[in-house]
């Protein structure tokens, strides 16, 4: 029984056509691939992109190429550039969306399927080839030598064919050829010291900045939104917003951040403080600009705004003087809490718990509307509080040990990742209150583990386990700070 239900199977492998074996030859005259990045320099925070280029003789391909998988590829070439996926050291920032009229093609990325844009054609050898690329764009974090390994890729000919009855035209003489990029090294640059300013968020690019506000005319400590929008090239959405904390004759509540492609609004909600205020004062925006390599501060143009009296308002005023000697109704100085009714003392347990019952429960909104504002107000406290959960995670998910460990450290300072990579570190920490001898390890492994990333050749033997501990200590030290008077 069991022998006739093989039958059909031993028929139709018998009809399956089997290619000549495969020979693996160098494919250097039907095909190339390689990788192109914009400059051989870059800055900390400042985007390479980074082109990966296949070309391939149109002609050949047609008539003696062969596809390497079931799903049948525009492109019938395999390339291997682990890069695309992940480069470390770097973050790889979204790709801009492809232009409707580009002509896309398919072709194989690693082990599953991936799209190239067409571009125009090339000559090698004295005859054309056609040309596909894919670009990406990564952000580097940290200063050294940056190295994006060779690509290699596959593809598959024959020069004979026959044809089969069932599967067509079958390669009679199949090879399976080669070709290898070559790597490319780009050094990546600590951003410059001198010339920072205080005000310096982490902005690395050519961006401009604009400002509106809503409404434009409001009672005195009403809400005013002050809204940013930042356009430009580089790493738009990965520098901390501009710090408003000192903004004249207001009281900055808090922000809300958000990002777009080539866009980013900063809304920040603000109140006036009294009725001299007449507009929103310029805000000043610190950048590097790659293009000039300098510092630069751009501003906004002040934006005027009418603050009316609270008089006529509905919330009470306190019965004293107001800061210009008025009572209490040119500033937010006059406003007191609306107190309630004295009422009977309850005569009994129930009525005494249906009294506190509401007080308890107006309390504990009250406590998590302040938790809420309060995280609204402070992202980067945020960040901070947040820091040594995702350290761990990082460590446990088996991050690099030199990015998990700076990204913690500059949640913590409260600043970009690139800005713990440099000889300040130790001060810094010790600025923070860290104690001079946990400072000075934690800048020294830090130092070593950028230094072996960047093939310096030193030991990691232990790093992860050092960094583990060291992270720990670190927290308990700056915890402690936080919670004292």
């Amino acid at each position: 029984m069991r022998f006739f239900l093989l039958v059909p199977v031993l028929l139709g492998l018998a009809f399956v056509p089997r290619p000549a074996p495969a020979s693996e030859v160098p494919g250097d005259d039907h095909a190339f691939v390689e990788v192109i990045a914009e400059r051989s320099s870059f800055f900390v925070q400042e985007p390479i992109g980074v082109v990966l280029r296949v070309g391939y003789d149109a002609e050949f391909f047609a008539t003696s190429s062969i596809q390497l998988f079931r799903q049948s590829l525009d492109v019938p070439i395999q390339v291997r550039a682990p890069w695309l996926r992940e480069l470390p050291g770097t973050i790889a920032l979204e790709a801009a969306p492809d232009d409707p009229g580009a002509s896309l093609l398919s072709l194989a990325l690693g082990d599953g399927m991936g799209v190239a844009r067409r571009v125009p054609d090339v000559e090698r050898y004295g005859r054309p080839f056609a040309v596909v690329e894919i670009e990406r764009t990564f952000l580097p974090l940290l200063p050294g030598e940056l190295v994006i390994d060779a690509p290699v890729a596959r593809f598959a000919f024959a020069t004979r064919f026959e044809q089969d009855f069932i599967s067509g035209r079958i390669p009679v003489d199949r090879k399976d050829a080669f070709v290898r990029g070559m790597s490319v090294t780009v050094t990546v640059v600590e951003l410059p010291g001198e010339g920072r300013p205080s005000s310096f968020t982490g902005a690395v690019g050519r961006f401009a900045i604009a400002a509106a506000r809503r409404p434009g005319e409001v009672a005195v400590g009403e809400v005013v939104q002050l809204v940013l929008s930042i356009e430009g090239e580089g790493n738009l959405h990965h520098f901390s917003p501009p710090v408003l904390e000192s903004l004249p004759g207001f009281h900055v509540y808090g922000l809300i951040d958000e990002k777009e492609a080539g866009l980013r609004r900063i809304t920040y909600d603000l109140a006036p403080l009294d009725v001299d205020v007449t507009a929103i004062p310029a805000i000043a925006f610190a950048t590097f600009d790659t293009d000039e390599k300098r510092y630069r501060t751009l501003h906004t143009e002040p934006l005027p705004l009418t603050v009316r009296s609270l008089a006529g308002g509905s919330r009470p005023l306190r019965s004293g003087e107001g800061a210009r000697g008025e009572p209490g109704v040119d500033d937010i100085y006059g406003l007191e809490e609306v107190s309630g009714r004295a009422g009977a003392l309850p005569s009994t347990p129930l009525l005494l718990a249906g009294m506190v019952l509401p007080w308890v429960l107006a309390l504990g909104v009250f406590v998590l509307k302040r938790s809420r504002e309060r995280d609204r107000r402070d992202p980067e406290g945020v960040r901070a509080r947040g820091a040594i959960l995702a350290f761990r995670r990082g460590m446990a998910e088996g991050g690099e040990v030199a990015q998990v460990l700076a990204e913690y450290l500059s949640a913590r300072l409260r600043c970009p990742p690139a800005a713990v990579i440099g000889p300040d570190l130790g001060p810094r920490l010790r600025d923070a209150g860290v104690e001079r001898a946990l400072a000075d390890d934690v800048a020294r492994l830090l130092r070593e583990l950028v230094a072996a990333s960047y093939g310096s050749g030193a030991s990691l033997d232990g790093a992860r386990e050092e960094a583990l501990r060291i992270a720990e200590q670190l927290e308990v030290s700056l915890a402690g700070r936080e919670e004292s008077p």
